[in-house]
């Protein structure tokens, strides 16, 4: 199954120990497209074909997608045979973050 949502971000610094960090918080909207099998995420990762509707990636089975290329992308996946659910695969931030670094 594929998953292709729109997501929001908040990056924000301050301090750690007695190291402190920029204060600059940045907040934007991101369409973002996860993977559930291994075998497809590196496929998709290594498609010259497909790159142009990236802009990055959060992890082994996450993507970035181009908002102005969702729509097209979405149906190249479906001509592959992937289902295209609308729903994130984690239950929350946390579980994103572990997913992807973990």
């Amino acid at each position: 199954m594929v998953v292709i949502r729109q997501r929001h971000t908040t990056l924000c610094g301050g301090v750690l120990g007695t190291q402190t960090l920029s204060t600059t918080t940045a907040l934007a909207s991101e369409l973002i497209l996860q993977i559930l099998s291994d075998e497809v995420a590196t496929a998709l990762a290594s498609s010259a074909l497909l790159q142009p509707y990236f802009r990055g990636r959060l992890g082994l089975k996450t993507f970035l997608v181009r908002p102005e290329t969702a729509h097209e992308l979405g149906k190249k996946l479906q001509a592959y045979g992937l289902s295209i659910g609308s729903d994130l695969l984690f239950a929350g931030p946390q579980s994103l973050l572990a997913a992807d670094h973990g």
